[in-house]
């Protein structure tokens, strides 16, 4: 298309210029155009120079199910998706001795017992008012951290069939990837009586989980924020565009802007501020992947409740790269964070919820049927915590971890 394309641009401007320019009031029509068709004619031989050289465009799952591929063109969103699928494969996803990880500012520590006891009773009590008798208590629990939600499944169960046991009706409770990165078989042997595990990812599994009962949706704090965002661009013509890398042999090679995929442009038009003019060149980050996750949960479980939590952005989502230097933001995502992945295997990525914009995208992903609260963790558990209760379940003195729980800086955001 590109050729004939060509071909047909020169022919045309052949026939221009050997066309008699004699006439006065031609002149000038005949210059104009003859520019204009040589810039047509730049532009259309350097797209043939770009698709003679273009390197396979692969996605996440692409990129997961060939392994090491030596050269490629990648969404920024698959790209660090990818290379945090790679890392948690590696067993250095949560390293605690890494004092510098970005995931220690997200950790629960010792408050985890009684945030897990806090969310059962808030479940237990919303289940009483919307769902009983007619339902079973159903819970899918979505990780990328295996340990830490084998630990929360326990809990949640532990303490849901114990309260449930007088009415009779059952807990439900089921372990699914966020990415299609199930848990391999040796470590499912610890997971508690009355947890399932599923093994298709919510996101790139090759189906999706359907749930047609009500269910409780629970993303703790190691799901949020590794849902990688896009990086756009506003274009001359006031359109975005959505960011592109091309690797050859573990090194970025070249940056670039083109048309926005489906979910990239849904993210985006659903959470660009309306009414806002951005200027040619301006950059921001829009959450691609939690759109999308937003989306599967109320196409395919539509009878769900969300539970959310993680460590909240303090500013607009958009604040740093719209009004800060542009050249700046753009030094720091192509050299500091895709230098990482090429230089340190360990290094993951990490994308801060802005809670205020989760809570208006979630209502308009629902088309306003799923409303949300959002709170700091701390409000919650004062609201849902019985210390004694929880102590004596436990069998312990959890003084400390309530004051943990106190000094939390996590944020909520949970269905009404």
């Amino acid at each position: 298309m590109l050729l004939w394309q060509y071909i047909v641009l020169r022919g045309q401007l052949a026939a221009l210029l050997s066309s008699p320019c004699n006439l006065d009031n031609l002149t000038h029509r005949a210059t104009l155009a003859t520019v204009q068709q040589r810039e047509d004619m730049r532009q259309c031989i350097r797209r043939l120079a770009e698709s003679s050289r273009a390197l396979p465009q692969l996605t996440t799952k692409e990129l997961l199910a060939q392994g090491r591929v030596p050269s490629f063109s990648v969404t920024y969103r698959d790209f660090m998706e990818w290379n945090n699928i790679q890392v948690a494969r590696h067993g250095r996803f949560f390293e605690k001795r890494n004092a510098a990880s970005l995931s220690q500012l997200h950790s629960l520590g010792r408050a985890e017992p009684l945030l897990c006891h806090a969310l059962a009773r808030w479940m237990h009590v919303d289940y009483k008012l919307n769902s009983y008798p007619y339902y079973d208590l159903n819970v899918l629990l979505v990780y990328t951290d295996w340990d830490q939600a084998q630990r929360v499944a326990g809990a949640l169960v532990a303490f849901l069939e114990r309260v449930q046991a007088a009415s009779g009706q059952r807990v439900n409770c089921f372990l699914a990837p966020l990415h299609d990165a199930p848990a391999p078989a040796r470590r499912r042997a610890a997971v508690p009586p009355g947890v399932r595990v599923l093994d298709s990812g919510l996101l790139l599994g090759p189906e999706p989980c359907r749930m047609e009962d009500p269910v409780y949706v629970v993303l703790m704090n190691d799901v949020v924020r590794y849902l990688s965002c896009d990086l756009v661009r506003m274009g001359n013509g006031g359109d975005w565009q959505q960011m592109h890398l091309d690797v050859e042999k573990r090194s970025t090679q070249r940056v670039w802007f083109d048309t926005m995929d489906h979910w990239c442009h849904a993210a985006t038009t659903l959470h660009v501020p309306q009414g806002m003019e951005f200027r040619p060149g301006t950059r921001m980050f829009v959450p691609t992947r939690l759109t999308q996750l937003l989306h599967c949960l109320c196409e395919y479980m539509p009878e769900h409740r969300l539970f959310a939590l993680d460590m909240p952005q303090q500013r607009q989502w958009w604040y740093w790269l719209y009004y800060n230097n542009q050249r700046t933001v753009t030094d720091a995502i192509q050299v500091h964070q895709l230098h990482d992945v090429f230089t340190k295997s360990e290094v993951e990525t990490v994308f801060a919820a802005d809670f205020a914009s989760l809570k208006r995208l979630y209502a308009l992903v629902s088309d306003g049927l799923k409303l949300a609260h959002t709170e700091p963790a701390a409000d919650f558990a004062s609201h849902w915590t019985d210390l004694r209760e929880s102590e004596e379940l436990l069998g312990r003195d959890l003084s400390a971890e309530y004051a943990s729980l106190q000094a939390c800086m996590l944020s909520v955001m949970r269905a009404l």
